[in-house]
């Protein structure tokens, strides 16, 4: 019976610590008597923005601070002076794989260079999505496929989305933010497609973060009748939630995007390059993901309006 199991990230964003959820619980679920141990190279938003869905399946968070690894790291201390049962190394840089392998272990997972330090390898290896990179690993560890587990939400935010968008109606979700600039589509593009919508009986919901703040008073002037559903409480758990009871969404790129389609519902992703679309595209069963280069351009403003709306119209 397995007792400690240790995952070492290099950190998350919110963006990637929503993928990343469903892991952890389908390793949680896979050995239910074990400590889950996350270990860190770096700040995560597990100690704080998504504290609230990590607690119930990691049972310890250890942050070391990011940094550079030196050749002579490989002799001195190992990152953590204690046995583990299992290592799951997600990250693929040869030197800190080395690094991590000293740590005192029983089985060792990683795809760096492909698996050679790894205890076990795939007998095919998946390229592209991050989030089926990381469920290799989990099957691997548990010795056969395992599936993905659904990301669980507390009950209170549940009824706080059923409150802000009442059954009776068909919602459209619009996340029109980013972390940066060059990673958003057009604000008038995002409200040019909401206004068709509204006039076919589709509610426009439109998701901001603290950084979008200054679009409110353009939306409300084109979209008067829009929901804004996030702007009294700004939490993770409510955006999934009120994901979950929308009809469909479109989304930048973005730890909104992440969130919105963690709740299930349909949705076009849209991408600043293809290059991060394979990474990133979200792993819910109904996505349509654009990028610039499908229509042969290098910017977010070449994605057309109106291949959007054809994406949209498909998933609806």
């Amino acid at each position: 019976m397995l007792k400690n199991i240790l995952v070492y990230t290099d950190g998350e964003v919110i963006g990637d610590g929503i993928i990343k959820i469903p892991f952890a619980a389908t390793l949680k679920k896979a050995f239910p008597d074990a400590r889950l141990t996350w270990l860190c190279g770096g700040d995560t938003v597990y100690t704080c923005t998504l504290k609230e869905l990590a607690s119930p399946i990691i049972d310890e968070i250890i942050v070391l601070p990011a940094q550079k690894l030196k050749w002579a790291y490989m002799f001195g201390k190992p990152p953590l002076n204690k046995y583990f049962d299992i290592i799951i190394d997600t990250q693929t840089k040869v030197k800190r794989s080395l690094w991590l392998y000293r740590i005192q272990h029983g089985a060792f997972l990683s795809a760096s260079a492909r698996y050679l330090l790894s205890s076990t390898r795939p007998s095919k290896s998946t390229d592209g999505k991050i989030f089926d990179k990381l469920m290799l690993l989990a099957s691997l560890a548990a010795g056969k496929t395992l599936l993905p587990e659904k990301i669980e939400l507390p009950f209170r935010w549940k009824e706080i989305a059923e409150k802000l968008l009442p059954k009776g109606k068909r919602y459209i979700g619009f996340v029109p933010g980013a972390s940066q600039p060059f990673k958003c589509w057009p604000l008038e593009n995002f409200l040019a497609l909401a206004q068709r919508l509204d006039t076919k009986g589709l509610v426009p919901v439109i998701f901001l973060g603290p950084q979008e703040e200054h679009m409110v008073p353009t939306i409300r002037a084109i979209l008067p009748e829009a929901i804004l559903p996030l702007s009294d409480v700004k939490d993770p758990c409510l955006t999934i939630a009120l994901g979950q009871k929308l009809t469909a969404s479109i989304a930048n790129d973005s730890g909104g995007g992440h969130l919105i389609a963690a709740g299930g519902s349909p949705i076009v992703s849209l991408f600043r390059s293809s290059s991060v679309r394979k990474k990133f595209i979200p792993s819910t069963q109904f996505a349509t993901a654009l990028a610039p280069e499908d229509f042969g351009g290098s910017r977010m403003d070449d994605i057309p309006l109106e291949a959007v709306a054809i994406a949209l119209e498909k998933l609806l």
